[in-house]
This record gives C-alpha cells, sequence and structure tokens, in this order.
C-alpha cells in the first residue's frame, strides 16, 4: 500500500511539473507585444531615427504572432502614417528576432499586406513576403507594365534572415506571365495601408563609431567625425542638459585634473541663442535649434609635463577640421548618393537601357526641338509657300507633335493607378 502511494505521488508529481512548464513555456501575441515595446525602447538608444521611431505591427494569417515593422520615416496618407520601407522583426522562441528590410521605392506604394503576405512594390516589380520563425519567404515578379520587348521578365523566390537575401529559384517569364502584379488590383490596392505610430526619440545621447581612419560622433540629429589623432588619445565625452540646452563636452583625460576641456557643442533653441564669443562657433540650424562648437580659452592642459601637454594639443589641433565635418542627419550625402547611383541599384539597370532605348526618338526630337532648327524650318516654309499651304502644314505640325506627345504620356502610365491617385 505504501508502495502505491509512493507511486502515485511521484506521478502526481511528474505531471505537475510537466504541467507547469507546458504553462510557463507558453507564450501569448500579449507577450509578444510587450517584447516589442522594449524593442522600440532598446532602439531610442541608437542612433539612426533622428525624426523618431516609426513602428507598426500586423497580424498575418499564418504567423504565430505578430510581426514588427520599424522605420526612421513616415508620411500623412489620408488620415494614416504610411512608409514605403522597414525593418521587420518576429518574436520567436520569446526574443524579438531581426528578419530584415522591406521597401519599395516610391510613396505611391506604401507598405500594405494582406492575409499571411507583405506587400511592397515599384513602377515594373512587385513582391510578397511571408513570415515563419525567423525568416522571410518573398516572391517577386518583374516586367509589371513593360514592353513585350523587355528582356528581363521573370519571377524570383527569395530568402530573407538576419538581414541577408538569399535567391532560392529565378524563372524567366512570358509577356503576360510577368503582368501579374502582386498589390495593385485594378484602381486600388490589393491589401490594406499599414498604419505606422510614432515614438519619439530623446536626443541626449552621445555615442561613438570607430571606423577605419576616424571616429564619428553622433546623436540623433547630428554627428562629427574625429580625425585619425583621435583614436590613440584617451578621451570621453561628457552630455548634459539645461532646460532646452544640451552640451556634449569632448574631455582628454590624461589632463582632466587641469580641465581637459577640448570642445564643447551646444544646442539651443533661437530664443536662448543670444550671446556671441569669438570662440563660439555656429556650425548650423535646424529645427529651431542652432548648432554650436565653443573651443577652451583657458589653459586646459599641462604646461609643465610636454609629454601630457601634447597628448591634449595633438587633437586640439584638429578642432577646425571637426568643425567642417559637422553634418545635421539625416545627411546632404545620402541624396547625393541617391542622385548618382551610389545605392544597390547602382546607376544603371537593365530597365534604366530599356527606357533608354524606346525614348531614344523622343530625345532626338527634343534635342532638335531645342536649337533653332524648327524655328528656321517655319521661316522657311512662311517664305517659300502660300499663306494658306504654311497653316496648314503648321496645323499639321502641331496635331503631330500633340499625338506624339499624347502617345508618349499613354506609353509611359506603367501603372495607370500611379496616375489615377495624382
Amino acid at each position: 500500500m505504501k508502495k502505491t502511494i509512493k507511486l502515485f505521488s511521484v506521478i502526481l508529481a511528474l505531471m505537475l511539473l510537466l504541467t507547469g512548464t507546458q504553462a510557463s513555456a507558453k507564450t501569448t501575441a500579449s507577450d509578444a507585444l510587450k517584447a516589442y515595446e522594449k524593442k522600440i525602447s532598446a532602439l531610442k538608444k541608437q542612433s539612426g531615427y533622428p525624426d523618431g521611431i516609426y513602428s507598426a505591427t500586423v497580424t498575418l494569417s499564418q504567423s504565430k504572432y505578430p510581426v514588427l515593422l520599424v522605420s526612421d520615416s513616415a508620411y500623412k496618407d489620408d488620415d494614416k502614417l504610411v512608409s514605403t520601407h522597414a525593418s521587420v522583426y518576429n518574436y520567436v522562441n520569446g526574443k524579438v528576432v531581426y528578419i530584415g528590410d522591406i521597401a519599395s521605392n516610391s510613396t505611391s506604394y506604401p507598405l500594405c499586406y494582406k492575409g499571411k503576405y507583405l506587400l511592397y512594390s515599384s513602377h515594373h516589380w512587385s513582391a510578397k513576403m511571408t513570415v515563419n520563425g525567423n525568416k522571410g519567404y518573398i516572391d517577386y515578379i518583374e516586367g509589371f507594365g513593360m514592353e513585350p520587348d523587355y528582356k528581363n521578365f521573370n519571377s524570383q523566390k527569395i530568402l530573407l534572415q538576419n538581414g541577408k537575401q538569399k535567391v532560392i529559384s529565378r524563372k524567366e517569364l512570358t509577356y503576360d506571365e510577368a503582368q501579374k502584379d502582386y498589390y495593385i488590383r485594378g484602381n486600388t490596392y490589393a491589401g490594406k495601408i499599414i498604419n505606422f505610430t510614432k515614438t519619439d526619440v530623446p536626443k541626449t545621447t552621445m555615442q561613438l563609431r570607430y571606423n577605419g581612419n576616424d571616429i564619428t560622433a553622433y546623436c540623433n540629429d547630428f554627428e562629427i567625425t574625429l580625425p585619425k589623432q583621435w583614436k590613440k588619445a584617451d578621451f570621453t565625452v561628457k552630455s548634459s542638459k539645461n532646460g532646452k540646452k544640451r552640451f556634449y563636452s569632448f574631455v582628454e583625460n590624461t589632463n582632466k585634473k587641469y580641465g581637459g576641456v577640448v570642445f564643447c557643442i551646444g544646442v539651443v533653441d533661437d530664443k536662448n541663442y543670444d550671446f556671441i564669443a569669438d570662440n563660439l562657433k555656429l556650425l548650423g540650424k535646424k529645427d529651431g535649434l542652432y548648432y554650436y562648437m565653443y573651443q577652451a580659452t583657458d589653459v586646459e592642459f599641462n604646461t609643465e609635463d610636454e609629454d601630457v601637454a601634447k597628448a591634449y594639443t595633438s587633437i586640439a589641433k584638429t578642432i577646425p577640421k571637426i568643425r567642417r565635418s559637422f553634418e545635421e542627419i539625416p545627411s546632404h550625402r545620402l541624396y547625393l548618393k541617391a542622385m548618382f547611383g551610389r545605392t544597390e541599384a547602382g546607376i544603371i539597370d537593365n530597365a534604366t537601357l530599356y527606357l533608354l532605348t524606346v525614348n531614344i526618338i523622343l530625345f532626338i526630337i527634343l534635342f532638335v526641338g531645342s536649337t533653332e532648327l524648327p524655328k528656321k524650318c517655319a521661316m522657311f516654309i512662311y517664305g517659300h509657300t502660300g499663306n494658306i499651304l504654311s497653316q496648314i502644314i503648321v496645323s499639321v505640325y502641331v496635331v503631330f507633335v500633340l499625338l506624339l506627345s499624347v502617345s508618349y504620356l499613354v506609353n509611359g502610365t506603367y501603372n495607370p493607378f500611379l496616375y489615377f491617385r495624382f
């Protein structure tokens, strides 16, 4: 009897243990949402979100938990805050896992979702992605709206994991097959537009990023570059705040007991910017804030020890270069890089070559039209034909130009919905 009771107790204990383990291991959508909130709080401490963090949670039909989308920018579309690009995260085994980035290439194509898919698009391609664990599976199709003689109609299946894309398969398509658009259905979106919310980011944290030859010191609204001399220096950056004023003091630690302040960057609103000094240099202005650099005028280093003094003076002499490196974020260089093709797509791709080919006649006409040749031809016609005949020729020419322009306009409307929206 005692053995039976003992055995029963052991079995009961094991059942309770297993039940408790399963209950503790069971997670819900609310757990995922709480984890996403912590992730956004962690992102607030990082640079890269100068205008705030824009986030959205989307419940896809075949995903166990909602997925998190995070973007550094958004814009108003009717009553919604939408974005064309985002980093995608999923809740896997109690952790928030980064899957990768998705992006449309125009504000005409805000991120959407439908069923089990995230949707994004361009003028000539569209894509849909499912999320499974720490992976994203993308169906991509290219050639929508192109002419039948386009050479690159294709579809691809792509694996997205940890920010990297890997093409699993690629298939050449016919013209008709390539007209399948995941993103647009008639004159409306195939899915629902994803609505983002904004989280403001504090602007008091200064961080350092060590590059090849220099150091980038940055917070969420500006950055400066510290030249290579600073890589060998022992220094710290002290951040402080006084009301709306922010200060970042760069201190050389070897001379700290003598002051050691090499320079200070201050950020104030325009109402507080009411003083001028020779050692105060205005760096820039953005959103009602003034950014200035203050260079120490007092002796901030040990004048009696040459080696200790050199640790300070060797980096102090780089201040003019640091001042010139000041940049508001987002940097103008990002726009210049995009302008000159310094992106993943490069300057020329297959679509660009194709469009150049089909529009070469129009380019020639525009080139000739920008010269005095049409004017000379018109004067010649007026001088060598009768008045009525010259009017007929001019009328025919105007109609020809009109028809030609309309034909190019119609041919250029790759996506009718694009013009419907405008």
